[in-house]
């Protein structure tokens, strides 16, 4: 046993006399106190959210050797405060020096500044909304902007309850018209209104912008109005109407009297034997759906047209 303990002995020696030595230095030190600004982390449950996102950082105070702290990182440090299942309101939370995380061996905390936060929490929900594509300036004189189309067309937002229930539609970035004669296609990110408020989804929103020259009008006679959804035997009158459509000139200068029709919809109607009303709605056969947005009906002569339904069904 004892020889075991012989064994290399200058080189123990040594060790024991450096790490003597660096005892000595270290509890001889003088002290110093130091302020960083370290990162506040608010941990809550699945259930909970932040209405209004407290500081971000608070002062703390550390106490040390002036070799360690003038040697000392703060990235890695911060003060974490899990809540756990809160009551939802005005909350006061007191932070406290064994919540400072990453604080090296030989220092310590002297004290927090603040020494507390005020945090309000509300139910953590999720709801969908439409998006609503901001447009900023128009297009130059002689052209004239369409519509758009937006895929996605809506956007699951996470937050506190009290703020989505605000939302009715979801807005984008802005998108400028300025300068533009043409169809563009364009990427862009939703913009929640508050701070609280996140989007589930990080798919690009790619939002399609119909510009084109300034719309003529064009009149199409005697357009077939038909019926569209009958279970039973449906008659229409009349039966044919003029329509006045509006949109880019070469667009309807390709548009063919057949691609057009008036629909009825009488789905969900049962027989019965005095006429009654209803509206009529311009259907174009096809024609692209990118196109559609740029053609709209000016004026018909017909907005409403009598339907009369009988108690033979269709076989």
């Amino acid at each position: 046993m004892l020889d075991r303990v012989w064994v290399n002995w200058p080189l123990k020696l040594l060790s024991i006399s450096l790490a003597f030595a660096i005892w000595v230095f270290v509890s001889g030190e003088k002290r110093i106190v130091q302020d960083f600004d370290v990162p506040l982390d608010i941990q809550l449950s699945d259930q909970l959210a932040l209405l209004d996102a407290p500081r971000s950082a608070v002062s703390v105070r550390l106490r040390g050797p002036e070799s360690l702290i003038r040697r000392l990182d703060p990235v890695g440090m911060e003060l974490s405060v899990a809540l756990g299942d809160a009551p939802m309101g005005q909350q006061q939370i007191s932070l406290s020096k064994s919540d400072v995380r990453g604080v090296p061996r030989g220092i310590e905390v002297d004290f927090i500044e603040p020494d507390s936060v005020g945090v309000e929490l509300d139910r953590r929900e999720q709801r969908t909304f439409m998006l609503d594509v901001a447009f900023l300036g128009q297009p130059p004189e002689g052209y004239a902007f369409y519509g758009t189309q937006i895929d996605p067309d809506r956007l699951t937002l996470e937050g506190p309850e009290s703020e989505l229930a605000k939302l009715d539609l979801l807005q984008t970035e802005p998108i400028r018209l300025d300068q533009r004669r043409e169809p563009f296609t364009r990427t862009v990110r939703a913009i929640p209104p508050h701070t609280s408020l996140r989007a589930l989804d990080s798919t690009p929103i790619r939002v399609r912008i119909d510009v084109d020259v300034e719309p003529v009008v064009r009149t199409f006679t005697g357009v077939p109005v038909e019926a569209i959804g009958q279970v039973y035997e449906t008659t229409v009158a009349p039966t044919r109407a003029n329509v006045t459509l509006s949109g880019p000139p070469a667009l309807l200068g390709r548009l063919r009297p057949q691609q057009l029709r008036l629909a009825v919809d009488v789905s969900g109607l049962t027989p019965f034997d005095q006429p009654r009303q209803r509206p009529v709605e311009l259907d174009l056969i096809d024609v692209p759906v990118e196109e559609m947005s740029r053609i709209s009906m000016k004026s018909v002569d017909r907005r409403e047209v009598a339907v009369w339904i009988s108690e033979r069904r269709l076989r």
